[in-house]
């Protein structure tokens, strides 16, 4: 997240882009659906 510029990166490639200034600051959480998941080298960092 940069200023109101959110990303999604996945193997060095940026996967989605949005802009939303709703909240400037706050928790973070990452979600799946039932059938469930496994996160490998998750990290959240600001830029």
């Amino acid at each position: 997240m940069m200023g109101d510029e959110i990303s999604v990166r996945s193997n060095e490639k940026t996967r989605a882009t949005v802009r939303d200034s709703t909240h400037s600051h706050g928790q973070v959480g990452l979600g799946c659906d039932w059938s469930g998941a496994e996160f490998a080298n998750f990290s959240i960092k600001p830029k």
